[in-house]
């Protein structure tokens, strides 16, 4: 194990990926915790890890407000760790927990709260490719719809075979987006900013999966994914160049369908909502089959929810 042991902290362009799958191996993948997520959404350079008694300490810093508060994940040495982190740091609380670390803290009399902004929308991919439900009626529709208006020779669902396809085409797409979608602040801003970041550093992480729907050999619809292993997946971005709802329909069931057949990804992780409307609408569409659950912890006796 590199990691440094806490307080000491690396920046995560320090660390590698089996130093953070070590420790949350217990775990199933929080989307907080991915690699990729750590790389990507490091705005400013900013996040920082480490291990405290065989958990991964995450200095974060928050999408929108830019404030910075401290994780903890894993099942090992959970109290210790959470203990040394308040008292190194003047904390007020550990945010960003996974159930089972909260469980963990719980137990030991720590006050524990939840935080459903944060909880991870999850979709069972044997399940959702089916298209079978009334919560599928409408994309149904508009899949067919966009099969009739394009002939087949006008589109395909292609992986993106090299990188500098990737970048070209993801560039493209958030280009012409960013056209149609001028006001860029708060989330809007972070997720641009984030891939960039992904465009940057991505060439070197094996399990990033970029999707691309062309439409008369154009890039309309890009979807980056993390092929985590054990039937996981994590769905970072996506984005459409001003193309109608069809389209999305139609590219959402096609990219969804090869990350479960080619890739084997059973479970897919769409993220948190960070209490977004929009946000939220959107993944509860999809019909996710759980959520994985986060809280906020506070000492115990320390009066603080």
């Amino acid at each position: 194990m590199t990691l440094p042991v806490f307080p000491q902290m690396l920046p995560k362009s320090a660390i590698r990926r089996e130093d953070v799958s070590a420790l949350l191996a217990d775990l199933p993948p929080y989307s907080d915790y991915t690699f990729g997520s750590l790389r990507y959404w490091n705005s400013g350079d900013r996040l920082r890890l480490a291990e405290s008694h065989g958990s991964l300490v995450v200095r974060f810093n928050d999408y929108l407000s830019g404030q910075e508060f401290f994780g903890l994940a894993g099942t090992t040495g959970v109290v210790k760790a959470a203990q040394e982190v308040i008292a190194l740091t003047g904390a007020a609380s550990l945010q960003l927990l996974p159930a089972e670390t909260a469980e963990l803290l719980l137990a030991a009399g720590w006050e524990v709260s939840a935080d459903p902004d944060q909880d991870d929308y999850i979709l069972d991919l044997d399940a959702w490719c089916t298209l079978d439900g009334r919560h599928h009626r409408d994309r149904r529709r508009r899949r067919r719809r966009f099969q009739r208006t394009y002939s087949t020779s006008r589109y395909r669902v292609d992986r993106a075979t090299g990188w500098t396809e990737a970048c070209h085409a993801v560039e493209l797409v958030v280009k012409e987006w960013t056209a149609a979608n001028p006001a860029k602040t708060g989330y809007a801003a972070q997720e641009l900013a984030a891939i960039s970041r992904m465009l940057y550093l991505g060439e070197s992480d094996d399990d990033l999966a970029i999707d691309i729907l062309w439409v008369d050999e154009r890039p309309a619809l890009f979807a980056a994914t993390e092929v985590l292993g054990d039937g996981w997946g994590t769905y970072h971005f996506g984005k459409a160049a001003g193309w109608e709802a069809d389209a999305e329909a139609f590219a959402e069931v096609e990219i969804l369908n090869r990350l479960r057949i080619q890739d084997g990804v059973r479970w897919l992780n769409l993220e948190q909502d960070l209490g977004l409307k929009g946000l939220r609408r959107h993944k509860e569409k999809f019909g996710p089959c759980m959520m994985l659950r986060k809280f906020t912890a506070t000492p115990p006796g320390s009066g603080r929810k």
